[in-house]
Order: C-alpha cells, then sequence, then structure tokens
C-alpha cells in the first residue's frame, strides 16, 4: 500500500523536492500551499488561521481516507525579508506566520495522528547559518528565533505523541547533501517496520537507523 503524506509547505524547496521524491514513490502526496496555489495537489494554508490548519488536516485525511505521514519542513532562508525588516507590522507578521503557524499546524497534525494511533510525524529542520553575508541585524533575529522555536516545538511535539502509536521522527538536513539525504529521508518518511521510542535528532544520511530509533 503506498504512502499518504501531508507536506509543508511549498514555500520551502526540501519540502517540495521531499513531495516530488515520494510521488516517484508512488506515494499519495499533498504539499500545504498559500492560500492562491495554483495546482491541484496543493492544499490550501493560512499559517496564522487556527481554523486553517484544522481544514488543512481534515481535506488531506478526506482526499486519502487515512493520514500515514505528516511532515513538517522548517527552513529559515525560506523566510520572506519583508517579515524581517524590523517593523512593528513585519514583527506581527513574523510571529504570526513562522512562529504562531508552524505552532497550529503542528498541534493539528499531531492530534489527527495521535488519534488514529498510528503514523510518522516528522519535523525537518534544514540547517543553515543565520550569518548570512549581508544580511540585516533584524533578518538574522528573526531567523534565529524563528529556528529556535521550530527546534523547540518538533521536540516537544515529539515527546507528546510518544506511547500514542505515532512515530517521531527529527531530522537535521544538510542542504549541499541533497543529492544523498533526500532519498534517504523519503525512505525515513515511508518507514512503518518501527515505532520510535525516543526524541532525538538524526542526520540526514545516517546509517543504520531504520528499524532502530
Amino acid at each position: 500500500m503506498s504512502l499518504r503524506a501531508l507536506i509543508s509547505d511549498a514555500t520551502v524547496p526540501v519540502a517540495v523536492s521531499l513531495a516530488g521524491a515520494l510521488r516517484a514513490q508512488e506515494s499519495e502526496v499533498a504539499i500545504l500551499s498559500r492560500l492562491d496555489g495554483a495546482s491541484p495537489l496543493d492544499i490550501p494554508w493560512n499559517r496564522p488561521s487556527a481554523l486553517s490548519a484544522r481544514t488543512a488536516i481534515l481535506t488531506a485525511k478526506n482526499r486519502f481516507g487515512v493520514l500515514d505521514a505528516g511532515v513538517v519542513v522548517f527552513d529559515s532562508a525560506a523566510i520572506p525579508t519583508d517579515c524581517l525588516d524590523g517593523s512593528p507590522g513585519g514583527w506581527c507578521r513574523f510571529s504570526d506566520e513562522y512562529v504562531r503557524g508552524y505552532l497550529l499546524l503542528a498541534a493539528e497534525m499531531s492530534a489527527a495522528l495521535a488519534d488514529a494511533r498510528r503514523g510518522t510525524l516528522c519535523f525537518t529542520l534544514v540547517e543553515r547559518s543565520v550569518e548570512v553575508s549581508g544580511a540585516r541585524p533584524t533578518e538574522r533575529i528573526g531567523r534565529a528565533v524563528a529556528e529556535a522555536a521550530f527546534v523547540q516545538l518538533a521536540e516537544e511535539t515529539a515527546r507528546s505523541v510518544l506511547g500514542s502509536g505515532v512515530s517521531p521522527l527529527l531530522v537535521r538536513f544538510n542542504p549541499s547533501e541533497e543529492s544523498e539525504g533526500l532519498p534517504w529521508l523519503a525512505a525515513a518518511v515511508a518507514d512503518s517496520t518501527s515505532v520510535r521510542k525516543d526524541v532525538r535528532w538524526v542526520k540526514s544520511g545516517s546509517r543504520g537507523i531504520f528499524g532502530r530509533l
């Protein structure tokens, strides 16, 4: 039976590549997109909206019948600079979209899998230095804050599903090794041979983790 997965989101290149890799394996995949997303394979997601997060999960469940995996990919480089200009309005949008948005989505995604007592819940962090050459201080601050919030959210959400039948997976992804890391990540998300019983980060491409975590 093919994997049925929901991936967040279309603004993150690694997430788009992962969706393509899984589809190439004949998995059924939906990817979250902005409300103006044109692809019929996409599911609209308004980041700051609690209703949108819940609707996105319900749409995926209705589309597939059951959800086997939920994947949330974070990449600080995907945060638009207009959210990081240091203005009050910019910081409010930043907080709503890149802290609150992920919190709402993770809550709905983990609850859906836990209710079904099955599936893989994967948080993937694309590792980058916040010391981007030429970046303004406000950009470095915002990207660092968002990444720290995502790491903490991933770890605590993973702990919350332990013992529920859901397999949590925390991955640090090196974008410079995508040719090797992407097939590994797709295989890790699709792996249903074990229920991981601890919370720890693994690097994409790590050997010997399947069936053991």
